[in-house]
């Protein structure tokens, strides 16, 4: 499958947002592109008693895309309503994860789209059930891996440790995405934040494909929220 496995320091660095962000170039560069996430917990309910994946909300209203009309389980084979470790959640509802029946669920869509954009859950080492992790998931996709760091202080260790994780499970890294997910306080965080990316490249001998500026007031349904990240992410893209 052409695309890459998008993957993160830990939670809430702004994987979903740079999934979404970089499906909307694709799309606007004209190519048939999907985004799916084969393992999402912290699901939202609906009326009808059905679990939501919201990550997948942000990836139809960032593209435009009806992933109405498209295999529920391909685009999310796994769906959990606790916001925790897809393990423990698994275990929870009485199930187990498997990364070849992920794998398997998103081949269905493949025909039908030139690139697929695949969003882990955390980072690359989160347990997916009693014997896999998401390394396991990544190795059986064969695909380049898109590293999501969020820009604050602590994150040059987060990155180096994942840069080192997918290179010891002889994965391919495609590269880095430096995220800003508040605006620096001060003076002395911005010169960390301009150091950061500097540190991660060189001592994790990586490529930074792009740092995100943090969008102020934005917000998932506002297609306006949504261009400036897609127009940072088009160099990204026009590597697919």
């Amino acid at each position: 499958m052409q695309g890459c496995f998008i993957t993160g320091t830990g939670t809430e660095v702004g994987k979903t947002i740079v999934t979404a962000g970089l499906l909307r170039a694709l799309v606007a560069r004209g190519r048939r592109a999907v985004a799916v996430k084969p393992f999402q917990t912290g699901c939202t309910i609906g009326d009808d008693g059905r679990l939501i994946p919201d990550d997948v909300l942000a990836y139809q209203r960032a593209s435009q895309i009806d992933y109405a009309t498209l295999p529920p389980e391909s685009v999310c084979r796994y769906r959990f309503e606790p916001a925790c470790s897809p393990h423990l959640a698994a275990r929870e509802a009485g199930l187990e994860c498997s990364a070849d029946e992920a794998v398997r669920a998103i081949g269905e869509l493949a025909a039908d789209f030139d690139v697929m954009l695949v969003e882990g859950a955390g980072g690359m080492l989160v347990p997916l059930g009693n014997s896999e992790t998401m390394v396991d998931l990544a190795r059986r996709l064969a695909m380049p891996i898109v590293v999501v760091v969020e820009n604050r202080l602590g994150c040059i260790n987060h990155a180096l440790m994942t840069v080192e994780t997918i290179r010891h499970a002889s994965l391919d890294l495609a590269g880095i995405i430096m995220n800003n997910t508040s605006p620096a306080s001060d003076d002395q965080e911005r010169m960390i934040r301009e150091e950061n990316p500097r540190a991660i490249q060189r001592f994790g001998d990586c490529r930074i494909l792009v740092e995100l500026d943090y969008v102020d007031g934005f917000t998932i349904d506002d297609d306006r929220s949504w261009q400036p990240i897609a127009d940072r992410l088009d160099v990204v893209a026009a590597l697919f």
